[in-house]
């Protein structure tokens, strides 16, 4: 077994999905449970790509090629402003022309990342924390992108409340 697919299985052993408003009383909570991942940990998806992120680097990958990367699922929600997202996922790019692979909490196994069939929004490499890019297929990294810490998606039954309450 390869590292990352180690690192994979060790992350995937002990942990339990559980939303950030559940467990931190907040709608997002972005944190690390590096180092603290072989006995049961709880976290929601961003707390999975990031610790993820975090433990490949601590394997030995380099930090150029390990990114987190905010996206919209299949089944996702769009959020009811900019930018429009519902999941992150830890990517680690490949050597020497290599596939990108993924490490997502959704997933039984490590895929490459153009199989999830996800909308990429815009993805930031550990080596450059705090600079987010903007993702598409066929064009992995591009321009710089402002982005602020994620809301999550508002349920349209909010939506809906929110204008009868403006008298839209």
């Amino acid at each position: 077994m390869d590292t990352i697919d180690r690192l994979f299985h060790d992350l995937r052993l002990y942990f339990v999905y559980r939303p950030d408003e559940e467990q931190f009383q907040k709608r997002d909570d972005w944190r690390s449970h590096a180092g603290k991942i072989d006995t049961p940990w709880y976290n929601d998806c961003d707390g999975f790509a990031l610790t993820a992120a975090d433990e490949a680097i601590a394997r030995g990958i380099d930090p150029a090629r390990v990114r987190v990367a905010l996206c919209l699922t299949e089944v996702g929600q769009r959020c009811a402003s900019p930018p429009p997202f519902d999941h992150m996922v830890c990517l680690i790019d490949g050597e020497a022309d290599g596939p990108t692979l993924a490490l997502d909490c959704r997933q039984r196994a490590v895929v490459t990342w153009d199989r999830l069939g996800y909308e990429w929004h815009s993805s930031m490499r550990l080596s450059e924390r705090g600079t987010w890019r903007s993702m598409g297929l066929g064009d992995p990294v591009s321009a710089p992108v402002e982005i602020a810490r994620p809301v999550a998606p508002v349920p349209p039954v909010a939506i809906l409340e929110s204008q009868a309450l403006k008298g839209g």
